[in-house]
């Protein structure tokens, strides 16, 4: 069993159980989800398989209800949250972690906030989305055709134990609108651990 597997299996279902969403919610609607998103954002980067990318960064709107999104993403909560599960993972390691801790260090429904993990090639290793887990992402550009995933790994290969802040204009699924996210990361046993959350609504 792959590492992606092992997380498809504790970390996602984990995620769907915190948000009170299974898997019987049907391919056709996460497709029509990720449809709406992608025309709200159509100046963004769509990925080679036609998926769109703010789908994975900008909020969890594949799995969570979307009265989820409601609420105010907390720069304090995001590092909370970050500091939490670099702790767990130096701990345990991937995805042993996500089994050990509860689903609150990775997930936070109200707010919209969730870990994210990468690999310093830019592959996506933990994400609450499964289908995106795997995938290098390293090329994707926000809005202004900045490549915010490589700046995330160098600005936290630069700071690893300080963690890092790094900007970029993204998609707020909350509002249909575009803002600027702002993504906390640290190093954990060799990956990259972030959250983030959006502000400056245009």
């Amino acid at each position: 069993m792959t590492a992606t597997s092992r997380i498809r299996g504790g970390v996602v279902a984990r995620f769907r159980r915190a948000t009170g969403t299974t898997s019987s919610r049907g391919g056709s609607a996460v497709k029509r989800d990720a449809e709406r998103v992608c025309r709200a954002a159509s100046r963004v980067t769509i990925s080679r398989r036609g998926v769109c990318l703010a789908v994975v960064f900008a909020g969890p709107v594949l799995l969570a209800p979307r009265g989820a999104l409601a609420g105010n993403a907390d720069r304090a909560a995001v590092v909370e949250m970050v500091d939490a599960a670099v702790a767990a993972i130096d701990r345990y390691g991937v995805p042993r972690a996500v089994r050990k801790t509860a689903p609150r260090t990775w997930y936070r429904s109200r707010s919209g906030l969730y870990i994210f993990v990468l690999g310093r090639d830019g592959t996506l290793l933990l994400h609450p989305d499964e289908g995106m887990e795997g995938r290098n992402v390293a090329a994707t550009l926000d809005a202004k055709g900045k490549p915010f995933i490589r700046d995330i790994i160098a600005e936290t290969l630069a700071a690893p134990h300080e963690g890092a802040w790094t900007e970029y204009i993204w998609l707020d699924p909350r509002t249909g609108t575009s803002g600027t996210k702002h993504t906390y990361s640290r190093l954990a046993a060799g990956v990259v651990v972030a959250a983030g959350y959006i502000s400056d609504h245009g």
